[in-house]
């Protein structure tokens, strides 16, 4: 299959042409520059945690790094950022 149907059907997020890659590769880094580095290393490690587990298991361990994530201040400031309409200013914690 080509990279147009790739992206159709939900394999790839994204089938730029060789020409745009550059500039959505950027807009891409761009996204998660600006994302908690506290939550995305958590995401990350779990990520790589759930890898090896049964799927009953890797459901109660998302859960609860779901529940510990959610608890962290970069994630409360996520929150009260966007009920305030600003940027969020991560403490990486």
């Amino acid at each position: 299959i080509d990279a147009r149907e790739a992206e159709r059907l939900g394999l790839v997020n994204y089938a730029v042409p060789a020409a745009e890659l550059d500039a959505k590769v950027d807009e891409l880094a761009g996204k998660i520059a600006a994302l908690s580095p506290a939550v995305l290393r958590l995401g990350r490690d779990a990520f790589y945690s759930m890898s090896d587990m049964e799927f009953e298991r890797a459901l109660d361990y998302l859960q609860s790094m779901l529940t510990i994530n959610l608890g962290s201040e970069d994630a409360i400031e996520g929150v009260r950022a966007f009920l305030e309409k600003r940027e969020p200013v991560w403490k990486g914690k």
